[in-house]
C-alpha cells in the first residue's frame, strides 16, 4: 500500500528543478567517458595481448561494443530528433541486445577451463659443425 502512495511522488518530475537538469546534462558526459574509457582498455588488452582472465576479457569484448552501438546510437537518434515510435522500437532492440550479451556472459562464465599455456623453451642447437654459415664436409 505504501508503494502505490509513494508512486505518485515519485514520478512528479518538476521540469524546473536544477538538480535534475544537472544529472541530466551530467549523465550522458559520465556515460561517454564510462564508454571511452573501457574502449581503451580493451583496445590495450587486445593490441597488447596482455594476459586477462578469460571472463574479464569476455566483459570487456562484449560490453564495449554494446555500449559503443547502442549509447551512441541512441544519442544520435534523440540528438536527431526521431520520431517516438522509432526511438522506442530502437529501445526493444536495445533490450534484446542486453540479454544476448548477458547470455553471453553467462556462457563465458560457465564455459570449462581450458588448459594453461605453456611458454615452450627454445629449440637446441643443432650439434653438428659449422665455420661461418657453412657445413665441413668430411670425407
Amino acid at each position: 500500500m505504501s508503494v502505490v502512495a509513494v508512486t505518485p511522488q515519485i514520478s512528479a518530475i518538476d521540469p524546473d528543478d536544477q538538480v535534475t537538469l544537472t544529472i541530466g546534462r551530467l549523465q550522458p558526459r559520465i556515460l561517454n567517458g564510462t564508454v571511452w574509457l573501457l574502449t581503451g582498455i580493451a583496445v590495450l588488452i587486445l593490441w597488447y595481448r596482455l594476459p586477462v582472465d578469460r571472463f574479464h576479457k569476455a566483459i570487456l569484448t562484449g560490453l564495449v561494443p554494446y555500449l559503443l552501438i547502442f549509447s551512441i546510437g541512441l544519442n544520435a537518434m534523440h540528438s536527431y530528433g526521431w520520431s517516438d515510435a522509432v526511438r522506442n522500437n530502437m529501445n526493444y532492440v536495445d533490450t534484446s541486445a542486453y540479454l544476448l550479451l548477458l547470455a553471453f556472459w553467462a556462457r563465458a562464465a560457465w564455459a570449462p577451463l581450458a588448459a594453461p599455456a605453456v611458454a615452450r623453451s627454445p629449440a637446441p642447437a643443432s650439434s653438428g659443425k659449422r665455420a661461418r654459415g657453412r657445413a665441413i664436409c668430411t670425407g
